[in-house]
């Protein structure tokens, strides 16, 4: 068997490979999370832990690009943990020590399906047992959160994007009343 194999398009192949090799654990790095990865990893998956280093800040849950819930759903049927780390940019999966997937992708559908990423099977043991020791740091680094915490955080998202999709409809408003074919009326309703 080869030390290394490029995948090619699209990552879904090299992604998936590498959860169904997992029989201990599997390590997940990577800054977006979407349902489509984890319903892969949900759907392939045969360990019993999980350990996912992702980047719970602000801008990323409350964004198009981070799905908490999706994040959430891994506790139905893994021993799951997370740990957060700002400036997260490693996109790596990595079971047992054994064998890693290196890759641009995130763990969402643009990631894994549509998007042009670069995408790499390593099953060199020392090298991908170096890795491993590496986002074990990276992981070790970050801010550990239980599922409790991650739930905390999901109602403080939907709280922040009620009021996005507020402030967009009255800054919708304001747009209308600015147009000429409103006139002075629109204008007077509201101030």
């Amino acid at each position: 068997m080869q030390a290394y194999e490029l995948i090619p398009s699209p990552s879904e192949r090299g992604f998936i490979q590498v959860v169904k090799e997992a029989r201990k654990s599997l390590f997940i790095a990577a800054p977006y999370i979407k349902d489509y990865g984890t319903k892969l990893i949900l759907s392939n998956a045969r360990v019993d832990s999980l350990q996912m280093l992702t980047n719970l800040n602000i801008a990323n849950v409350t964004g198009t690009g981070f799905d908490i819930d999706a994040l959430l759903s891994l506790w139905a049927r893994f021993d799951v943990q997370v740990s957060s780390l700002g400036k997260l940019h490693a996109k790596t999966y990595i079971a047992d020590s054994r064998i890693a997937f290196v890759t641009s992708a995130n763990l969402t559908r643009g990631g894994l399906v549509e998007n042009y990423e670069y995408r790499l099977v390593l099953r060199d043991g020392q090298l991908v047992s170096a890795m491993l020791d590496d986002m074990k740091k990276y992981f070790a680094l970050g801010n550990i959160f239980s599922r409790e915490k991650i739930e905390g955080i999901r109602a403080d998202v939907t709280q922040i994007r009620n009021l996005q999709e507020a402030l967009a409809k009255s800054d919708e408003v304001k747009h209308l009343c600015t147009n000429a074919a409103f006139g002075e009326s629109c204008r007077r309703k509201i101030t």
